[in-house]
């Protein structure tokens, strides 16, 4: 696709709505391969001993070497790494940005904006990096994000629907914060910085269109001014590391090349395992009224797992303690997925929460078709055709 193409009001519309992409990330490269433009940048280093790949963000974001032109932000640092017999090696770490794709901002980094990517790192004029060290930079912080097109008033709507479904959570910073300023409206989920992403995914939803007016009007007024985007809406998940990487998709791959050609089925199954981390989301309209099971066993378990939501366990725990001791993988999956049914059956069959998701309608449907709907066919097989032959033409 030719970059035309990809800035007609068609494709903007066909592309970069509802297809999960790459906001951001923070690239790691071998020091030794990179051409300097900055001879001082050497001096911006921090240590880094983790065994994850995670950076520790506060010695990034202290030592680092700010980019800051037309509103978009670049960070540049050395890493001191420590490898096996105790040497040490040097690595170039850069946070990248779908803003460094300008006029392409909203399609995020994907196959077809790497070229595209790669020539707005040069511009910069810190580094010079050829195509190959993008594609096979480990990546780390990488913040996944998706749009929507609402108004103000579903969005709002989508705000107090999320509060309504948040499980409760009793460690700090692991239920949501909601931020209402000018700028910057939405909810937020867990932290960015925490330990365990597995169990406390960080992710957030957003009005995009009031924070490029409000907060970014310098990049949107110098790259946007012909696209409309007042009524965008942007969710955003984060996967912390290589490790997070490997539990989600199985792979122990963390390159760039490997993130850009993951396909939207895999890449919307991690949206849903990390929604289901701090919502509960019914799967279907339920008919207002006390919920009775038919089948006793299940009776006996919904009035123990009513005492444990009275008692604020999460969904996870009441899972993990109700199939603890149970043998067998296949048999744990079919019983996870009969207690979280039973669970959602139980909160979502009263005659209140019926009301609120009928008051909240375009939220509900999104959360359904984000957590549960099978996606386009079409959009799937066609992005991992095109992801397979990316990834397998390149030749490093």
């Amino acid at each position: 696709m030719t970059k035309e193409q990809l800035l007609t009001q068609e494709y903007l519309e066909k592309y970069t709505l509802r297809k999960i992409t790459i906001d951001s990330c923070k690239i790691r490269i071998p020091f030794e391969e990179v051409k300097l433009i900055k001879t001082d940048l050497d001096d911006k280093w921090y240590y880094m001993s983790s065994e994850s790949g995670e950076i520790d963000e506060s010695e990034f974001k202290n030592r680092a070497y700010w980019y800051n032109v037309d509103g978009i932000s670049t960070k540049y640092a050395v890493e001191h790494q420590t490898i096996e017999g105790g040497l040490q090696k040097k690595y170039l770490v850069v946070l990248i940005s779908s803003k460094m794709l300008k006029e392409l901002y909203f399609y995020g980094i994907t196959y077809n904006t790497i070229q595209y990517l790669l020539e707005g790192i040069n511009a910069q004029l810190i580094v010079e990096l050829e195509l190959y060290q993008l594609l096979t930079a480990e990546c780390v912080d990488i913040d996944f994000k998706i749009d929507h097109i609402m108004e103000m008033h579903e969005f709002e709507g989508l705000i107090e629907l999320s509060k309504y479904l948040a499980i409760p959570k009793a460690q700090l910073k692991a239920g949501y914060q909601i931020f209402m300023g000018k700028g910057n409206k939405g909810i937020s989920f867990g932290t960015r910085k925490t330990q365990t992403p597995k169990t406390n995914p960080f992710f957030k939803h957003y009005h995009k269109g009031l924070e490029l007016k409000e907060r970014s009007w310098l990049f949107a007024d110098k790259y946007l001014d012909n696209q409309v985007y007042d009524k965008r809406c942007r969710t955003e998940f984060t996967i912390k590391d290589r490790e997070h990487l490997k539990s989600l998709f199985g792979s122990p791959q963390s390159d760039l090349r490997y993130l850009v050609s993951i396909e939207q089925s895999k890449l919307f199954k991690a949206l849903s395992d990390c929604l289901a981390a701090h919502l509960y989301i019914p799967a279907r309209d339920f008919l207002p009224s006390e919920k009775i099971f038919k089948n006793p066993a299940d009776q006996i378990i919904a009035n123990l797992i009513e005492v444990a939501i009275t008692s604020k366990f999460s969904e996870q725990h009441i899972i993990e303690i109700c199939i603890h001791k149970m043998d067998g993988k296949d048999r744990k999956h079919q019983q996870r997925l009969r207690i979280r049914g039973i669970i959602r059956e139980l909160v979502y069959s009263s005659k209140g929460t019926q009301n609120k998701l009928n008051k909240n309608k375009a939220a509900y449907e999104l959360y359904k078709w984000l957590a549960y709907d099978e996606k386009d066919d079409y959009t799937q097989i066609n992005n991992l055709r095109q992801s397979l032959i990316f990834y397998n033409t390149i030749t490093i």
